[in-house]
């Protein structure tokens, strides 16, 4: 502990009855009872349940020794926290500002009651911040807080097809920091919500509970307890951080040959130690070959013989050496380096996994394999792919996804990858998907305008030709890619469907056709203008796509 006094927190919290200290990170210091705070919180309690070292007996007129706990809140935070514990007044929260640290807080903690108050406060400010209302109520697992906020946002469109534009303005007024600390898969939900027209409490907007405690939060703490031991400090994730939910597939495990016995053990972060041969991971990869001859190095020793001459002594255990790899991803590439491309996964977070390890460890034949193996499942499940490649901060893969994305609508879209990944990626990918969508119904405005300056009614002389209707099919479709895409309609660009939209209802000899019955030369003039039309959509249309960037930082 340090030996320059910190200030104490304000009544109640410098008691001389306190048994315990909770040293803020700004250094002030509350003295609190240990039956209190265990009363508040399951997660105190489960402190104090743990055998504590036995107390120090201290002279009269002499401070009292109390165990130091640091924790992670500041100051403010803490002792409106401890306020809501105490038998005391309460500190009203008007505040969304003054709210969220202190919810967080108490949800780190397990506090029931202050979470119900706060959950009040929280309602109440609904109204007047949605969008960070929600996002608050995301992080913490407030179900019924975040079916107000969203319904917040929905009291504000005149309509349900104002919804989603509403949501867009909040954006704009709140900033992208808002959505910081919220998944994809809960951003999704609230945009369908708005999209649609369910309004109960039917529709769950949240996937799971808010963050638990580490595992080191308990154990950590008797030794805090010792007499003139250093603090040690409670933490807790950073409100931008987001919890990962575990949603892989199974993956089966690869077993390394035992004829001939593995000759090398390979140690993982995680732990875990995979036994394989030298001989192949040094054909496959040059700078695990490097790590290897280094253990083999130093798994021997110079010791004197009996005649006084140097002799060399190799150790009986196995050379092991450590990569930087989780073991589920260490197995699968050790499968690909025996069995080959039968063995790859089709799970594209394993796949990505995968292509880093080969990327990492020089592994030039994996990278190729694994490579074609994800083209070919992103291109089935691109929104996924997306998803997957912003997570391992694959740039180049996940600009490729979403732009196989645009084939489809998003409305409605779903992949479980959303439920690991951060909402910001979602507005990324949305952000693009209307930049394009923007920037094809533009292209296609203008060979529209083109073709009917080109071809003006009346030119002809021919009273039952309607040379609107191609202009206007084709602004009606730019329109409707702007409003829900998809924003690829190779089909409806083809020669066919332009055929199609030239005559009302498939009549070619109609009222409105644009095929005049006794002007050859204008049919031909208009089937070349159409095949013309037809042939630079079809460059054009992907070059004002590649024109749109798409934000992967």
């Amino acid at each position: 502990m340090s030996s320059i006094a910190c200030p104490v927190g304000p009544p109640p919290f410098n008691q001389p009855t306190a048994d315990i200290t909770l040293r803020t990170a700004d250094r002030v210091d509350f003295h609190v009872h240990t039956h209190i705070l265990a009363q508040a919180s399951p997660i105190f309690s489960g402190m104090f349940s743990l055998p504590q070292p036995p107390k120090e007996i201290h002279n009269p007129g002499t401070l009292p020794h109390r165990p130091t706990v640091d924790v992670t809140e500041d100051s403010k935070t803490l002792e409106r926290l401890l306020r809501l514990c105490y038998p005391i007044n309460k500190q009203g929260l008007g505040e969304l500002d003054d709210i969220v640290p202190v919810l967080i807080a108490a949800t780190k903690y397990e506090m029931e009651w202050p979470l119900s108050l706060l959950t009040n406060d929280l309602l109440a400010v609904a109204p007047k911040r949605p969008l960070k209302v929600w996002a608050v109520a995301c992080q913490t697992g407030l179900e019924v807080v975040a079916h107000r906020a969203a319904c917040a946002m929905r009291e504000r469109a005149t309509n349900t097809a104002q919804c989603l534009p509403v949501l867009e303005v909040l954006l704009r007024e709140e900033g992208l920091p808002a959505l910081d600390g919220v998944y994809a898969g809960d951003y999704y939900r609230l945009r369908e919500f708005l999209r649609l027209t369910v309004t109960d409490m039917s529709f769950k907007l949240l996937l799971g509970s808010s963050w638990s405690p580490p595992s080191t939060f308990l154990s950590g703490f008797l030794s805090t307890l010792q007499p003139l031991s250093p603090a040690r400090p409670i933490t807790t994730p950073p409100s931008s951080a987001i919890p990962v939910r575990p949603l892989r597939k199974s993956l089966r495990v690869f077993t390394v040959p035992s004829t001939p016995a593995p000759d090398l053990v390979l140690k993982c972060p995680d732990g875990r130690q995979l036994r394989a041969h030298q001989l192949i991971v040094s054909l496959h990869s040059t700078p695990l070959k490097t790590k290897l001859e280094a253990a083999r190095e130093e798994a021997s020793a110079d010791v004197a013989s009996p005649t006084g001459s140097p002799t060399r002594v190799w150790s009986t255990s196995l050379p092991a050496i450590d990569v930087d790899l989780d073991s589920r991803t260490l197995s699968a590439l050790l499968g690909v380096l025996y069995e080959g491309e039968e063995r790859l996964p089709s799970d594209l977070s394993d796949l990505a996994a995968l292509l880093l390890a080969a990327w990492k460890y020089a592994m030039s034949r994996v990278a190729r394999v694994v490579e074609a193996r994800w083209e070919s499942e992103a291109a089935q499940s691109p929104l996924e792919a997306y998803f997957v490649a912003s997570q391992h901060n694959l740039d180049s893969y996940a600009t490729t996804a979403a732009r196989k994305v645009l084939e489809k609508s998003l409305k409605g879209w779903y992949t479980t990858a959303m439920e690991s990944s951060p909402a910001l990626a979602y507005q990324r990918l949305l952000q693009y998907y209307q930049a394009c969508a923007q920037s094809v119904n533009e292209d296609i405005r203008r060979v529209a305008d083109r073709f009917q300056a080109a071809h003006p009614s009346g030119g002809w002389g021919v009273a039952v030709v309607d040379r609107e209707i191609i202009p206007k099919y084709l602004r009606d479709l730019g329109s409707r890619i702007v409003v829900g895409g998809p924003v690829c309609r190779d089909k409806e660009l083809a020669l066919p469907e332009l055929f199609r939209s030239s005559c009302v209802e498939g009549d070619y000899y109609g009222p409105h056709s644009s095929w005049p019955q006794q002007t050859k030369g204008y049919c031909h003039e208009l089937v070349k203008a159409m095949l013309d039309i037809g042939s630079e959509l079809r460059t054009s249309v992907p070059n004002a796509i590649s024109q749109v960037k798409l934000d992967v930082a």
